[in-house]
């Protein structure tokens, strides 16, 4: 063993207290690298794997009524590799005495197992050919339903009932993820997907002949964006409403969005800890140099090169780098199949399995002794540029003078000590705070999804939308049935919502969505921002997603293009009067008169919103809305909210408190370490006091006092940095398409920040405090200025 690695292994064991608070906060930076990293990993092999198993489209569309020779002209397409049409039919499922539930059902060809998109039974078998009694569930809904193989469910297609028996559990790449007609959030449990035999489904939907629902792969190379166009103009003859890509079909895009949010955490939040264990090590390695002075002298005397001696400084920090990188992916592997269990409830895609692969840890050891060296960089540097004669000597001494805190007499000395500290030594103030600010900044990220679902919740379920039952119709009625919901049991008020199909376009960017007619003496729904304004629907014209506004790039009187999908399919020139910023997706909002005209139909509602006088729906009142052949399906508010909270509560619990407990790490690491370097440079200092007749509590108050300090003035910075920075970025990484939560701090959210900061502070200074109380101040006086 050589004199420089005896010498490393005897300050590593000095430096045990200080590197184990800095391989902890490694750790936790890699760990969260290891765990999101490795699920979004995951998902995306999985999602792969099962979308090419299943022979997943790129084009997807849907029209009123073709015949079956229309695949021809799709399939003469230039770029087009194959099509597959199919029959499908909207349907309710009257479950037990609870709500109707909406649904689709599709036709399957068992003699043709080439087609696109294929539906793949994991329990049970396909529907035999010209057996229209037999279905296959999805098997979400089928869970969540507690339906078995064997069971029998009642389907109504086009007001008639039918029985049918479960002979199959299914899964679809279309159907990862299902949303109820009219509802902001996907829900499995009310959404039904069915599999019936094409033939038995073509009857019971009066589609003999006929088929409704396209999809398509096109050739490598070709643009799926001209393919959808060309699809749409072939299928506009035929009640056309509407062709997307793979991109904007429902359930891909959804998985895409969470896919993105967790693919760019993956990568911001380990930067976050690599930057604080950075900051730590450079503390911690100018401090040893500047006490091993003599020692690196020496070395340098007996014949050692300062690119020698460097490089052993150096290893300290990759070692210290490595330990991190270790216990992080360790962490890291047991925190990851953790969370894909969690994932594998949310995405129900099927082959989910976390593995932790060896360019992910290999990448973390990299990066974790990369921030190792970024911090001992000064360090060494100036190890390199010592003289040896230069290092003989001692250091010079601080120059002392009156100061900026010397003319405030009213302070204590204790705080004037402290003061005066934090001042002589700028940067490390800065950057001690800023490591501070942080966690803090953190600790507010942890919290704040409670503050955006409960603001939300009051804006979206409380304020806008008044009605207690929302009923979703199959197709528009005449608006005089309202006065047949009017008097089901309990009702108080019935209100219509239009709500119409429309693809809206400026140049090539275009989206599909919907247009709302809103009666202009309704009192059940509002249109509300995402913060509680509230938008009026103007009397003519249309008002516009803020978000969809940015996406067409559209200012308020200009005039935008929109093909509607119902009624006369007219391309008409609309008048944007205003903007609203809605918390999800995109969407449009009119006068009901107004779009009834565009429309050139009689008046019609498509949605009915109904007041209750007990407001929770009862049993009779369920059981007449499922006798109602228009019904498609039922929801509630209340519902919505307790879907919400199921899907997303158990997951934002999970990362609070992994975010809380990487935030107390880091607050513990940084407090720890700045006490230990103020203990060792302010030895004599400290001892001074004690000889002086200072109490040793006392002398505490003026280690703790800097600590105090700069938590002090770490709190205001870090819930700064974590609303305009922090949530800004993570808000960033969210897909605004699809959902744009507030950004809103509670009272509560600043006091957990504060409280766990301060929670975390008071530990580090008890782990220093016990060896202040070690303090001799004999020794300590004899130290050589």
């Amino acid at each position: 063993m050589t004199v420089l690695s005896t010498k490393e292994r005897r300050d590593l064991i000095a430096l045990r207290g200080r590197a184990l608070s800095i391989i902890v906060v490694v750790a936790v930076g890699i760990a969260s690298f290891i765990a999101m990293r490795g699920n979004w990993d995951a998902l995306e092999t999985a999602r792969d794997r099962f979308y090419e198993q299943s022979r997943f489209g790129d084009v997807f569309a849907s029209a009123q009524r073709a015949p079956r020779s229309v695949v021809k002209h799709l399939e003469a397409i230039d770029g087009v590799a194959s099509v597959d049409a199919r029959v499908s039919q909207g349907v309710t499922l009257p479950i037990g005495d609870g709500e109707p539930i909406a649904g689709v059902a599709i036709g399957v060809r068992g003699d043709q197992p080439g087609t696109l998109n294929v539906m793949r039974v994991v329990r049970g078998h396909a529907p035999e050919i010209g057996r229209s009694d037999q279905v296959v569930l999805l098997e979400a809904f089928a869970h969540a339903r507690d339906i078995h193989l064997g069971d029998e469910i009642a389907v109504v297609v086009l007001g008639r009932m039918k029985r049918l028996r479960v002979v199959g559990i299914g899964v679809s790449a279309e159907y990862l993820f299902t949303m109820p007609p009219g509802e902001m959030m996907p829900d499995v449990a009310r959404f039904a997907v069915l599999w019936l035999d094409e033939t038995a489904l073509s009857v019971a939907a009066d589609m003999e002949g006929s088929v409704n629902r396209f999809s398509a792969r096109v050739q490598p190379g070709t643009s799926a964006e001209r393919v959808a166009k060309e699809f749409d103009r072939v299928l506009h003859d035929y009640g056309g409403l509407g062709t997307v890509t793979r991109s904007r079909q429902q359930s891909n895009f959804i998985l895409e969005s969470e896919l993105v949010g967790l693919r760019n955490m993956s990568f911001a939040m380990p930067m976050i800890f690599l930057a604080v264990a950075a900051l730590l090590l450079n503390l911690i390695m100018k401090r040893i140099v500047r006490e091993h002075r003599g020692q690196i002298a020496t070395l340098a005397a007996v014949g050692y090169s300062s690119s020698e001696i460097a490089w052993s400084y150096g290893r300290i920090a990759l070692l210290v780098g490595a330990a991190g990188a270790i216990g992080g992916v360790a962490l890291g592997w047991a925190l990851g199949i953790g969370l894909t269990d969690i994932y594998r409830d949310f995405f129900a895609l099927p082959g989910l399995v976390f593995k932790l692969r060896p360019g992910a840890a290999i990448g973390a050891l990299v990066a974790s002794c990369l921030a190792a060296l970024i911090g001992a960089v000064g360090a060494l540097r100036s190890i390199l540029a010592l003289a040896p004669a230069e290092a003989m000597r001692p250091p010079a001494p601080q120059k002392y003078g009156h100061g900026a805190f010397a003319s405030f007499s009213l302070l204590s000395p204790m705080l004037r000590m402290t003061l005066r500290e934090l001042a002589r030594k700028p940067l490390r103030t800065l950057g001690t705070v800023t490591a501070v600010a942080s966690a803090v900044a953190l600790l507010v990220m942890a919290r704040w999804f409670d503050d955006a679902m409960t603001l939300m919740i009051d804006t979206q379920f409380r304020s806008a939308l008044r009605d207690d039952v929302t009923v979703n119709l199959h197709e528009a009625v005449p608006v005089n049935q309202l006065r047949m919901f009017e008097h089901l049991p309990g009702v108080i008020r019935a209100e219509g919502l239009r709500v119409a199909p429309i693809r809206i376009r400026r140049g090539n960017v275009s989206r599909d969505i919907a247009i709302f007619g809103h009666d202009a003496d309704g009192r059940l729904r509002r249109v509300l921002g995402k913060y509680g304004d509230v938008a009026d629907v103007p009397p003519d014209g249309v008002l516009l997603t803020s978000e969809l506004a940015r996406i067409l790039n559209l200012s308020v009187g200009e005039r935008v293009e929109v093909d509607f999908r119902e009624g006369d399919f007219r391309t008409r020139h609309l008048t944007i009067t205003g903007f609203v910023d809605e918390t999800f997706g995109l969407s449009a909002h009119a006068d009901f008169k107004t779009l009834t005209g565009w429309l050139e139909q009689e008046p019609r509602v498509s949605t009915v919103l109904l007041r209750l006088e007990e407001r929770t729906p009862s049993p009779e009142l369920l059981t007449r809305l499922r006798e109602i052949p228009a019904v498609a399906g039922v929801s509630s508010g209340r519902h919505a909210v307790e879907q919400m909270e199921a899907q997303s509560g158990e997951m934002m619990v999970v990362f609070g408190v992994i975010l809380s407990l990487f935030a107390a790490s880091i607050t513990v690491g940084v407090v720890y370490n700045m006490a230990k370097a103020a203990l060792a440079s302010r030895a004599r200092d400290l001892a001074s006091l004690r000889v002086l007749g200072f109490h040793r509590t006392e002398v505490a108050q003026t280690l703790g006092g800097e600590i105090l300090a700069i938590v002090t003035m770490a709190l205001p910075v870090g819930m700064l940095m974590g609303r305009y920075v922090m949530l800004p970025a993570m808000m960033l990484s969210a897909d605004p398409e699809m959902y744009r939560l507030p950004i809103i701090l509670s009272g509560r959210t600043l006091l957990f920040a504060t409280a766990v900061t301060v929670a975390a502070t008071v530990m580090g200074f008890l782990l220093v405090n016990r060896e202040l109380k070690r303090l001799d101040p004999i020794s300590a006086l004899k130290t050589r200025e």
